[in-house]
Protein backbone atom coordinates (compact mmCIF):
# COMPACT_ATOMS: atom_id res chain seq x y z
CA UNK A 1 0.00 0.00 0.00
CA UNK A 2 2.92 2.68 0.93
CA UNK A 3 4.85 1.52 -2.08
CA UNK A 4 1.45 2.66 -4.13
CA UNK A 5 0.73 5.75 -2.58
CA UNK A 6 4.00 6.67 -2.94
CA UNK A 7 4.12 6.56 -6.84
CA UNK A 8 1.03 8.33 -7.05
CA UNK A 9 2.16 11.06 -4.74
CA UNK A 10 5.77 11.29 -6.69
CA UNK A 11 4.83 12.60 -10.15
CA UNK A 12 2.84 15.58 -7.88
CA UNK A 13 5.53 16.38 -5.71
CA UNK A 14 8.34 16.76 -9.00
CA UNK A 15 5.23 18.91 -10.38
CA UNK A 16 5.20 21.28 -7.33
CA UNK A 17 9.23 21.19 -6.99
CA UNK A 18 9.57 22.49 -10.70
CA UNK A 19 6.65 25.17 -10.51
CA UNK A 20 8.62 28.34 -11.60
CA UNK A 21 8.18 30.87 -8.54
CA UNK A 22 7.79 34.87 -9.54
CA UNK A 23 10.63 37.13 -8.80
CA UNK A 24 9.91 40.36 -7.71
CA UNK A 25 11.45 43.35 -9.32
CA UNK A 26 12.58 46.70 -7.38
CA UNK A 27 11.59 49.97 -9.56
CA UNK A 28 11.62 53.58 -8.15
CA UNK A 29 8.64 55.41 -9.90
CA UNK A 30 6.80 58.71 -9.59
CA UNK A 31 3.09 59.10 -11.08
CA UNK A 32 1.18 61.79 -12.51
CA UNK A 33 -2.26 62.21 -13.73
CA UNK A 34 -2.82 63.45 -17.29
CA UNK A 35 -6.46 64.88 -16.64
CA UNK A 36 -8.20 64.46 -12.87
CA UNK A 37 -6.13 63.88 -9.90
CA UNK A 38 -6.52 60.13 -8.23
CA UNK A 39 -6.50 61.51 -4.24
CA UNK A 40 -8.08 57.48 -3.34
CA UNK A 41 -5.33 55.38 -5.38
CA UNK A 42 -3.58 52.99 -3.82
CA UNK A 43 -1.05 50.08 -5.54
CA UNK A 44 0.42 46.69 -3.93
CA UNK A 45 3.84 45.37 -3.47
CA UNK A 46 2.03 41.93 -2.45
CA UNK A 47 -1.11 39.73 -1.93
CA UNK A 48 -2.24 40.70 1.68
CA UNK A 49 -3.84 43.95 2.46
CA UNK A 50 -0.45 45.16 4.71
CA UNK A 51 1.48 45.19 1.10
CA UNK A 52 -1.13 48.46 0.02
CA UNK A 53 0.15 51.72 -0.36
CA UNK A 54 -1.50 54.56 -0.61
CA UNK A 55 -0.70 56.84 -2.96
CA UNK A 56 -2.20 60.56 -3.86
CA UNK A 57 -1.73 61.11 -7.47
CA UNK A 58 -2.27 64.83 -8.82
CA UNK A 59 -2.19 66.17 -12.35
CA UNK A 60 -0.11 69.70 -10.79
CA UNK A 61 2.98 67.72 -10.36
CA UNK A 62 4.77 64.11 -9.71
CA UNK A 63 4.72 62.18 -6.67
CA UNK A 64 7.47 61.81 -4.73
CA UNK A 65 9.78 58.86 -6.07
CA UNK A 66 8.76 55.34 -4.78
CA UNK A 67 10.68 52.85 -4.33
CA UNK A 68 8.93 49.39 -5.44
CA UNK A 69 9.64 45.96 -4.22
CA UNK A 70 6.90 43.56 -6.07
CA UNK A 71 5.24 41.78 -8.85
CA UNK A 72 6.60 42.92 -11.91
CA UNK A 73 3.18 43.82 -13.07
CA UNK A 74 2.11 46.65 -10.41
CA UNK A 75 -1.42 47.20 -9.96
CA UNK A 76 -3.01 50.23 -8.65
CA UNK A 77 -6.68 50.66 -7.34
CA UNK A 78 -9.17 53.15 -5.51
CA UNK A 79 -8.79 52.86 -1.98
CA UNK A 80 -12.48 53.55 -0.21
CA UNK A 81 -12.59 54.76 3.44
CA UNK A 82 -14.11 51.60 4.15
CA UNK A 83 -10.92 49.73 3.03
CA UNK A 84 -12.55 48.03 -0.40
CA UNK A 85 -10.80 48.85 -3.28
CA UNK A 86 -11.50 48.90 -7.15
CA UNK A 87 -8.94 48.01 -10.06
CA UNK A 88 -7.72 51.29 -11.45
CA UNK A 89 -4.83 50.17 -13.85
CA UNK A 90 -1.84 48.27 -14.52
CA UNK A 91 1.07 48.02 -15.69
CA UNK A 92 4.36 45.87 -16.27
CA UNK A 93 7.88 47.22 -14.63
CA UNK A 94 11.43 46.11 -15.89
CA UNK A 95 13.56 45.30 -12.93
CA UNK A 96 16.05 48.13 -11.88
CA UNK A 97 14.82 50.74 -13.96
CA UNK A 98 13.64 54.34 -12.43
CA UNK A 99 10.21 55.24 -14.00
CA UNK A 100 7.66 58.03 -14.72
CA UNK A 101 3.73 56.11 -14.74
CA UNK A 102 1.52 58.37 -16.02
CA UNK A 103 -2.27 58.12 -16.33
CA UNK A 104 -4.03 58.60 -19.23
CA UNK A 105 -7.84 58.48 -20.18
CA UNK A 106 -8.38 55.16 -22.21
CA UNK A 107 -11.26 54.92 -24.73
CA UNK A 108 -13.59 52.93 -22.14
CA UNK A 109 -13.93 55.55 -19.70
CA UNK A 110 -11.16 54.23 -17.81
CA UNK A 111 -7.30 55.14 -17.02
CA UNK A 112 -4.28 53.50 -18.92
CA UNK A 113 -0.68 53.30 -17.47
CA UNK A 114 2.05 54.70 -19.95
CA UNK A 115 5.66 54.37 -18.63
CA UNK A 116 8.03 57.04 -19.91
CA UNK A 117 11.66 56.20 -18.65
CA UNK A 118 12.97 58.75 -15.92
CA UNK A 119 16.68 57.77 -15.42
CA UNK A 120 18.98 61.07 -16.45
CA UNK A 121 20.85 59.47 -18.47
CA UNK A 122 17.69 59.10 -20.89
CA UNK A 123 15.90 62.74 -19.65
CA UNK A 124 19.21 64.85 -19.03
CA UNK A 125 18.97 67.99 -17.33
CA UNK A 126 18.97 71.00 -19.30
CA UNK A 127 16.28 69.10 -21.49
CA UNK A 128 12.31 69.55 -22.87
CA UNK A 129 10.65 66.21 -23.54
CA UNK A 130 7.78 66.37 -25.69
CA UNK A 131 5.37 63.66 -26.24
CA UNK A 132 3.04 64.08 -29.41
CA UNK A 133 -1.21 63.33 -28.12
CA UNK A 134 -2.29 65.25 -30.70
CA UNK A 135 -3.49 62.28 -33.44
CA UNK A 136 -1.16 63.32 -35.68
CA UNK A 137 2.10 64.23 -36.39
CA UNK A 138 4.30 66.55 -34.88
CA UNK A 139 7.98 68.82 -35.55
CA UNK A 140 9.81 70.63 -32.57
CA UNK A 141 11.71 73.51 -35.07
CA UNK A 142 13.99 75.38 -33.10
CA UNK A 143 16.08 77.81 -35.77
CA UNK A 144 16.96 75.02 -38.32
CA UNK A 145 16.74 72.36 -36.69
CA UNK A 146 13.28 70.47 -36.56
CA UNK A 147 12.89 67.26 -34.35
CA UNK A 148 10.16 65.24 -35.68
CA UNK A 149 7.69 63.51 -32.49
CA UNK A 150 5.65 60.68 -33.93
CA UNK A 151 1.97 59.89 -32.55
CA UNK A 152 1.72 58.82 -29.09
CA UNK A 153 5.83 59.11 -29.08
CA UNK A 154 8.46 61.56 -27.87
CA UNK A 155 11.05 63.52 -28.02
CA UNK A 156 14.40 64.52 -25.99
CA UNK A 157 16.23 67.74 -27.38
CA UNK A 158 17.81 70.21 -25.61
CA UNK A 159 17.05 74.18 -26.96
CA UNK A 160 20.41 75.97 -28.47
CA UNK A 161 20.53 78.53 -25.78
CA UNK A 162 23.26 78.56 -22.99
CA UNK A 163 22.24 78.77 -19.31
CA UNK A 164 19.85 81.26 -18.04
CA UNK A 165 18.92 82.21 -21.72
CA UNK A 166 15.77 82.22 -23.91
CA UNK A 167 15.14 79.80 -26.96
CA UNK A 168 12.09 80.61 -29.27
CA UNK A 169 10.78 77.73 -30.83
CA UNK A 170 7.73 76.46 -32.98
CA UNK A 171 5.45 73.34 -32.75
CA UNK A 172 4.59 72.17 -36.19
CA UNK A 173 1.33 70.41 -37.05
CA UNK A 174 0.70 68.10 -40.10
CA UNK A 175 -1.44 69.40 -42.71
CA UNK A 176 -2.52 68.27 -46.34
CA UNK A 177 -0.03 70.23 -47.80
CA UNK A 178 2.91 69.90 -45.35
CA UNK A 179 3.46 71.47 -41.81
CA UNK A 180 1.88 74.54 -40.02
CA UNK A 181 2.64 76.17 -36.84
CA UNK A 182 0.12 74.96 -34.36
CA UNK A 183 2.39 76.49 -31.46
CA UNK A 184 4.87 78.24 -30.59
CA UNK A 185 7.21 78.57 -27.75
CA UNK A 186 9.43 80.59 -25.76
CA UNK A 187 11.66 78.44 -22.96
CA UNK A 188 13.95 79.84 -20.23
CA UNK A 189 17.00 77.44 -20.40
CA UNK A 190 18.34 76.20 -17.18
CA UNK A 191 21.06 73.53 -16.83
CA UNK A 192 19.05 71.79 -13.24
CA UNK A 193 15.89 71.89 -14.54
CA UNK A 194 13.85 69.55 -17.15
CA UNK A 195 10.18 69.77 -17.88
CA UNK A 196 7.55 67.09 -20.01
CA UNK A 197 5.77 69.40 -22.31
CA UNK A 198 2.28 67.09 -23.65
CA UNK A 199 1.29 67.98 -27.37
CA UNK A 200 -2.93 68.18 -27.26
CA UNK A 201 -5.12 68.58 -29.76
CA UNK A 202 -6.49 72.50 -30.32
CA UNK A 203 -8.83 74.03 -32.93
CA UNK A 204 -8.25 71.60 -36.06
CA UNK A 205 -9.42 74.26 -38.67
CA UNK A 206 -6.24 76.43 -37.50
CA UNK A 207 -3.78 73.45 -37.14
CA UNK A 208 -3.53 74.38 -33.34
CA UNK A 209 -2.44 72.51 -30.60
CA UNK A 210 -2.19 72.91 -26.78
CA UNK A 211 0.48 72.56 -24.70
CA UNK A 212 0.55 70.97 -20.42
CA UNK A 213 3.99 71.54 -19.29
CA UNK A 214 5.47 69.85 -15.58
CA UNK A 215 8.86 71.18 -14.51
CA UNK A 216 11.32 69.98 -12.65
CA UNK A 217 14.23 71.13 -10.76
CA UNK A 218 16.92 68.79 -9.96
CA UNK A 219 17.89 68.72 -5.83
CA UNK A 220 20.68 67.96 -4.43
CA UNK A 221 21.66 64.75 -2.65
CA UNK A 222 20.24 65.41 0.94
CA UNK A 223 16.53 67.02 -0.53
CA UNK A 224 16.32 63.52 -3.03
CA UNK A 225 16.71 61.90 0.09
CA UNK A 226 13.78 63.39 2.39
CA UNK A 227 11.64 63.59 -0.56
CA UNK A 228 11.98 59.34 -1.37
CA UNK A 229 11.75 59.02 2.43
CA UNK A 230 8.91 60.94 3.14
CA UNK A 231 6.61 58.70 1.12
CA UNK A 232 4.10 61.67 0.52
CA UNK A 233 3.40 64.03 -2.31
CA UNK A 234 4.21 67.74 -1.67
CA UNK A 235 5.49 69.39 -4.54
CA UNK A 236 9.17 69.88 -3.59
CA UNK A 237 10.28 68.47 -7.24
CA UNK A 238 8.17 69.31 -10.15
CA UNK A 239 5.62 71.43 -10.60
CA UNK A 240 2.29 71.77 -13.52
CA UNK A 241 2.83 74.56 -16.27
CA UNK A 242 -0.10 75.57 -18.91
CA UNK A 243 0.96 77.29 -21.49
CA UNK A 244 -1.33 79.41 -23.77
CA UNK A 245 -0.81 79.85 -27.47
Amino acid sequence: MFKKLFIVLLPLLSFAADEPKVPNVHVKFRALAFVAPIPDAAYQTGPKDKDRVPLLITSDFFTNEQDYHGPAEISFMHLSKDGTTTPLANSLLVDGSQVILLFIPDNKGGLRITSLQDSPTVFPWGTLRFINLTGGRAKIRYGQNEYPVPINGEKIIRPPSSHKTYANGEILTERDDGYSVGYRIRTFQEDDLRAIYFLLPGDPKEHAILLKGVEERKQDEEAASRNVKSNGNTPVNGKSKNANR
